[in-house]
């Protein structure tokens, strides 16, 4: 702790520090297309088959299902961000109907709980 305390920092120096976590909200994908089905279908019949191709931005439930297609055909892993509050209610909404296992997430949260 000694040598944080001799650190000399410039009067212009701003310095910022931050800590986050998140919940993890744990369910099977395949519920929650099941769930959707019927509204699968009718994205479909608007608008043609859904492809699995990638996304760079996810502003509709087509282009969140066609990238998780994509990564999931693919063995990859992802994280990726709702582009509106429209889609993230969509998606936590019915994924809130399955009953999902949710635990603390995060990397600084999940070392203190396994500290």
């Amino acid at each position: 702790m000694e040598e944080y305390q001799n650190i000399k920092v410039k009067d212009n120096c701003t310095i910022g520090a931050g800590y986050n976590s998140c919940v993890d909200v744990n369910f099977r994908a395949v519920d929650l297309f099941n769930s959707l089905g019927d509204y699968i279908k009718g994205l479909e019949k608007e608008s043609g088959p859904i492809k699995p191709q990638l996304h760079e931005r996810l502003d509709t439930f087509r282009q969140f299902l066609e990238t998780f297609l994509y990564q999931f055909t693919n063995g990859a892993n992802a994280e990726r961000v709702c582009g509106t509050k429209e889609l993230f209610d969509f998606v936590s909404e019915a994924v809130d109907k399955l009953n999902p296992r949710k635990e603390i997430g995060g990397h600084s949260p999940v070392w203190i709980l396994r500290s």
